[in-house]
């Protein structure tokens, strides 16, 4: 398996530290440094920390398409569907809500 480009590095250090952390709470420098990549590497990269939390928006929701995309299905009733979204928020969050919504934490 390949090593994660600086990028991708920089974009899951920077979901897991604004998720845990928040926004305003997060800097740039902690990003770089959580991603284990010189601060010069991150804006390399993006524009700015903004432009950073765009892309990290489309992947939170990447990540949680699989449960979101249970509410989308075509062919199964809209009861069936919600028990299963349910159930499948319930599996992931076993371990606690510490962190919240990434969302939220925008």
């Amino acid at each position: 398996m390949s090593r994660p480009s600086a990028k991708q590095r920089i974009l899951d250090a920077a979901l897991e530290t604004i998720h845990g952390r928040g926004y305003n709470a997060t800097s740039v420098q902690d990003i770089a440094t959580a991603a284990g990549a010189p601060k010069g590497s991150f804006y390399n990269h993006f524009a700015s920390k903004e432009a950073l939390c765009l892309e990290i928006l489309d992947l939170y929701r990447e990540r949680e398409r699989a449960i979101l995309g249970i509410l989308e299905e075509k062919g199964s009733p809209a009861r069936e569907r919600l028990i299963r979204h349910f159930a499948a928020l319930t599996e992931v969050n076993k371990g606690g809500l510490e962190r919240g919504c990434l969302i939220g934490n925008l």
